[in-house]
C-alpha cells in the first residue's frame, strides 16, 4: 500500500491495485490484503465477493474528488460457524459513502464555510453536508451533564389562546 494512502486517507487493511486518473478525479481501486473472523479470529475463512462500492474519499492536492472503489466480501467461517460481511474501518457506519477522515475535514471547516460553500467545493450534496453536521450533533450532545444544575429558567409560558 502507498504510504500516501494511509496517511491521506486512513486507509489500513487494503492494498491499492490500479489508479485512474482523469481531469476533476483520482479513482484508486482497493484489494483487502487479508481476511480474517471478526467473531474468533481465525483467517481460513471463506470469502464471497458481493458488491462493489464507491467511496468519496479526502481530495489530494489540485485533484477535486478520490473515489475509492473496493469489493465487499461476505465472509464464512468454518471454524466458528460465522457469517458476516466484511467491516470496513475507515467508514463511520456500514453504509456511510464518505471516509471517516473526508467526514471530520468538513466538520473541521463547518465553522468557517457555509454549508452550501462546503457542498460546491467538495462536489456533494447541500443534504448530505447537513445529515453529517446532524449526525455529529446529536452525537455531541446526547449526552449533556445535569450534575451542577441548580435552577432551570422558563421564559415566556403561554396559557390560552
Amino acid at each position: 500500500m502507498p504510504v500516501n494512502l494511509y496517511y491521506t486517507q486512513r486507509v489500513r487493511g487494503f492494498q491499492q491495485e490500479s489508479v485512474k486518473y482523469s481531469k476533476e478525479s483520482v479513482e484508486i481501486r482497493l484489494k483487502r490484503t487479508k481476511h480474517q473472523c471478526p467473531h474468533c479470529g481465525s483467517t481460513s475463512v471463506t470469502v464471497e465477493p458481493l458488491r462493489s462500492r464507491r467511496i468519496r474519499g479526502e481530495p489530494l492536492g489540485n485533484c477535486r474528488q478520490v473515489v475509492l472503489e473496493l469489493t465487499i466480501h461476505r465472509l464464512y467461517c468454518p471454524r466458528c460457524h460465522f457469517r458476516v460481511l466484511e467491516h470496513i474501518p475507515f467508514l463511520s457506519h456500514p453504509k456511510a459513502r464518505l471516509t471517516k477522515t473526508l467526514e471530520r475535514t468538513i466538520l473541521e471547516l463547518r465553522p468557517h464555510m457555509s454549508i452550501q460553500a462546503l457542498a460546491n467545493f467538495y462536489g456533494l450534496r447541500w443534504h448530505t453536508i447537513k445529515e453529517l453536521e446532524k449526525k455529529h450533533l446529536k452525537k455531541k450532545y446526547s449526552r449533556i451533564p445535569t450534575a451542577h444544575i441548580k435552577a432551570i429558567g422558563i421564559d415566556e409560558i403561554h396559557v390560552g389562546k
